[in-house]
This record gives structure tokens, sequence and C-alpha cells, in this order.
């Protein structure tokens, strides 16, 4: 048994803390950055080589003005270049509410 946590964005630290730690496994990872970033696509594709299931969060309105909003095409095209990762697209990053959102796969589904 035991408890179980979640690895919150910085996929990379949690890497780091694995590689450190190896008793330290997330039972999943949770991050919004990657949809936008190679870097923390990388990343989150790290935690997921280590065993940690990896479930990438974007917005189609995301609160800061500067940031990318996830269209359903994007989604599913990212979705199909990252089939490890399990995307989930929210509507509004305000209300965080993930029955507001949709899982994508490649196909649209």
């Amino acid at each position: 048994g035991g408890a179980g946590f979640i690895a919150k964005n910085n996929a990379s630290k949690w890497t780091l803390v694995m590689k450190r730690r190896s008793d330290l496994k997330p039972s999943y990872a949770v991050v919004e950055d990657a949809m936008f970033s190679a870097e923390e696509t990388q990343a989150a594709a790290n935690l997921h080589a280590r065993g940690v299931p990896v479930y990438i969060i974007g917005f189609k309105r995301p609160i800061t003005a500067d940031a990318f909003p996830v269209t359903d095409e994007y989604a599913r095209q990212y979705a199909a270049n990252n089939p490890w990762a399990r995307i989930l697209v929210m509507d509004d990053e305000r209300a965080y509410d993930s029955r507001t959102g949709a899982w994508v796969s490649a196909s649209g589904n």
C-alpha cells in the first residue's frame, strides 16, 4: 500500500527526483506547459519512459494573454506526435474544470 502522489508540472525536475530517489515514483504526472514547448514535451516523455502515466493539459482560453490557445486541430496533431501522452483540452484555464474538457486522440476521439 502507501499513499501515491502526483507530479504537477516541472516534468524535468520530477525526472531528476526519480534519478536521485528511485523509490519516489509519482502515480501520474499532470503537465500544463508541454503543448507549446518541445523542452517540456521531452521532459514529460522522459517521465513516461520511467513508467509514469502522463496527462498533458491544454486550454482553449488560457489565463495569460501571451499564451497560445489550444485548438481541436492542434490538439489532435499533438496527440499524433506524442502517442504516449494522454491529452486533455479544457475550455477555460480560469475554471480549471476537467468536466469542461475533452480527451483528444490522433483520430479525434
